[in-house]
């Protein structure tokens, strides 16, 4: 019960001391220990068997167990990046048994008085962490005054969407959607329900601020389930119930109306559920995270990439598909599908998630029979926990919460709660598994697990604050403290990728400060970034940028096309890929790069410049100028550029100044003499692909477009006579004279 109550309010930041950066991580680590403890005390406490009860879930929840399993032993064998699974499909499992199987069992093994504790003890912590949330708000949307008393400071990565002792909005919101139907359970069963509606307000208020649309989809859709289930039922008691219920949902709605009144960052979201429009970066998102996910999930159908294993891997499916115009500026790192049903078809594949459908199939079933077998309060209560759990698949749907400890535990707490509610009804018995003489093996294996357990849960937490205390020295500049503490890190733990990296950081740091054996370090410590985690381009560009430090070039441009693969909508890695080839005076391949990051849609003013100079190198006149316009329209303070125009029109003036062109300029001024523009501008046209640089091509083409009423194109023509020449008065003139 202490492990339900602590974990999910329990965190060190602010005052309080701050050891991570992420709230959940610590939890994490407090519920595994604590139910890890309390498991050790029960298997020991036993004497020659082990209780568990039988419940409706039992086959398929073992199922799905075993295909998780499955699949994450079979990935370490099946791709290179076997260790960095040891982190990620590990911490996923013992998520699994700690987050899922355990409280599911310990729920559904308890008795009905037991399972209202539960219930209270789960209600009491999400009312804490609510509390807390309206805090959080007040502070960062409302007023001016610090009302958050344990960070001390305002903590608003998500806006005004608070996250509470949760560290993720999204988290909270799940966690609290659970605690919301099980007040309602009360409310709606209890002679006197003040209390209840008092924590009612709370919680929902809490909910409305962490403005996850998911959740209140989620919400809205489980209340619909929870009033189809109740409003047939006939009689005085549910007469009374079918007011209070009204009056709840009113509450609800009321809340919701509230926020929507003082909180533009509410109003938004709100909108945004309405209205795909409304909705935007943040749908077009999802669809470039989900398109990455059935991709995945088409490469490996049967079985999937390994449970726990989607951070891994998505980024190289993201970099098949990123570069499309409406996904480039949505680039994430994204840590799960934001779908259960394609996160489990990429995780476990049609064996996993078929199971997991059944499961679900199977409680939603379950659920209706034991409702129509149950009377008075049970059937209110099933009908609350159903409708609970069908809510939670529903935000799941958009939602990462199934994949998270914490609001993990909630659902999993609400289907132990349901079977433990069918086992009353159904009369299903407890199944004792004799140990006999297997006992003091079984004591063994236990013993060996729970430590185990202990020790990854000691370690993992002691090497995220060593991590936490060296990103903050790094980020003072203080590069020997944090080599120190980050180098502890991979000490106690090697396997947490941004521990690495900081710590490849700093050693490049401390190289450019004049000592090249850190040179050496930074290469070794994002090798081991890489070993815990090999889908970051950020990881492969600053070895790339290691070995070019060393003048290693072919290492480094191997290092620098991975980090390309990943993420080919990077400016940095074209133009360093780039200059890499141009050091070595293979120019042609530099304008490659520079050429490819431009035709994605890149653009800047270093790329046009750059990819003028080496077209330049090449004798590749004409193109040259035209890429340094480009620049200069981009920026036209960048003199270099105009500096570099100058100089190939005094050196180059034989390539653009020639007798072809002179006949072109004729025949044109010919054509404007005789009011054929379209005939003149195609002359001109030809004078600007040997020399884009012509001034007074540009301003005579500038001419025509006006004269056929296309100012936009005049205007272009213009701008670009004085990004070459600021001080042209005709072209100013005439711009003024397009423009106003």
């Amino acid at each position: 019960m202490a492990a339900l109550f602590i974990s999910p309010i329990l965190f060190f930041g602010g005052r309080i001391g701050s050891v991570t950066r992420n709230p959940y991580l610590i939890q994490e680590r407090l519920l595994q220990v604590m139910l890890a403890f309390a498991a050790w005390i029960l298997f020991f406490k036993s004497r020659d068997y082990i209780k568990f009860p039988v419940t409706f879930l039992d086959r398929p929840l073992w199922a799905f167990f075993a295909i998780a399993l499955v699949s994450f032993i079979l990935s370490f064998f099946r791709y290179p990046f076997g260790w960095s699974f040891i982190h990620y499909g590990g911490r996923g499992i013992l998520m699994l048994v700690f987050s899922g199987i355990i409280p599911f069992y310990f729920a559904a093994g308890s008795g009905s008085g037991f399972r209202d504790k539960i219930k209270k003890i789960v209600i009491i912590a999400g009312s804490i962490a609510s509390a807390y949330a309206v805090l959080q708000f007040l502070n960062s949307a409302i007023t001016e005054i610090n009302f958050d008393f344990i960070w001390g400071e305002l903590l608003d990565p998500y806006g005004a969407r608070s996250i509470s002792t949760f560290g993720n909005p999204n988290f909270l919101s799940a966690y609290l959607m659970v605690v919301i139907f099980w007040i309602m359970g009360y409310i709606f069963t209890e002679k006197s329900p003040q209390r209840w509606i008092f924590l009612m307000i709370l919680n929902t208020a809490a909910l409305a601020i962490t403005m996850t649309r998911s959740t209140f989809a989620g919400l809205f859709v489980g209340l619909v389930v929870l009033i189809f289930m109740l409003s047939s039922e006939k009689g005085k008691k549910y007469l009374k119930f079918k007011k209070t219920m009204i009056a709840t949902f009113s509450m609800i709605a009321v809340v919701g109306i509230i926020f929507f009144g003082i909180s533009g960052q509410f109003r938004g979201r709100v909108k945004g559920m309405v209205s795909v429009e409304r909705m935007g970066s943040a749908l077009v998102q999802r669809l470039l995270i989900w398109e990455s996910s059935a991709k995945m999930f088409a490469d490996d159908p049967i079985i999937g990439r390994g449970w726990g294993n989607f951070e891994i891997f998505y980024p190289f499916y993201q970099g098949k598909i990123v570069h499309r115009e409406q996904y480039m500026p949505l680039r994430t790192h994204a840590n799960n599908s934001h779908n259960f049903v394609l996160e489990l078809l990429t995780q476990s594949g049609i064996l996993g998630a078929g199971i997991y459908i059944w499961l679900m199939a199977v409680f939603i079933i379950y659920t209706l029979r034991i409702y129509k077998k149950s009377s008075d309060q049970n059937k209110i209560w099933i009908a609350v926990l159903g409708s609970a759990a069908i809510a939670f698949w529903v935000d799941n749907l958009l939602n990462v919460s199934l994949f998270f400890p914490i609001p993990a535990l909630a659902f999993w707490l609400n289907a132990g709660l349901m079977a433990g509610a069918g086992r009353d009804i159904a009369g299903l018995p407890v199944r004792k598994i004799k140990l006999g003489k297997i006992k003091p093996a079984a004591a063994v294996i236990t013993a060996v697990f729970i430590a185990g357990v202990f020790y990854f849960n000691y370690i993992y937490f002691k090497s995220s604050a060593h991590f936490f205390s060296g990103l903050k020295y790094s980020r003072i500049n203080r590069p020997l403290e944090a080599e120190k503490e980050l180098k502890r890190a991979w000490n106690t733990y090697p396997f947490i990728v941004d521990s690495n990296y900081e710590l490849g950081n700093v050693y490049v740091r401390l190289a450019r400060e004049g000592n090249g054996e850190y040179l050496k370090k930074a290469s070794w410590a994002y090798g081991e970034a890489l070993r815990a985690n090999p889908g970051y381009d950020e990881i492969y560009y600053n070895l790339g940028v290691v070995y070019i430090m060393k003048e290693d070039y072919d290492k480094a441009v191997d290092y620098l096309e991975q980090a390309l693969e990943i993420n080919p909508v990077s400016e940095n890695i074209y133009r360093t890929l780039g200059d890499t080839y141009g050091r070595r005076e293979y120019y042609s391949k530099a304008a490659q790069y520079y050429s490819e990051a431009i035709d994605v849609g890149l653009e800047s003013v270093h790329l046009y410049n750059n990819l003028g100079y080496y077209l330049q190198m090449q004798d590749k006149i004409s193109p040259a100028l035209k890429h340094y316009i480009n620049a200069l329209i981009i920026d036209p303070g960048f003199t270099h550029t105009r500096s570099n125009i100058m100089r190939i029109k005094s050196m180059h003036a034989n390539i653009l100044n020639t007798p072809e062109t002179e006949q072109y300029f004729s025949e044109a001024e010919a054509h404007i003499k005789n009011e054929e523009w379209v005939e003149a501008l195609g002359k001109l046209e030809k004078v600007l692909n040997i020399n884009p640089a012509s001034i007074k091509a540009l301003i005579y083409s500038g001419n025509i477009y006006f004269n056929l009423s296309k100012p936009e194109k005049a205007e272009e023509k213009y701008q670009m006579v004085l990004s070459i020449d600021p001080r042209n008065e005709t072209a100013r003139r005439n711009l003024e004279a397009v423009t106003n």
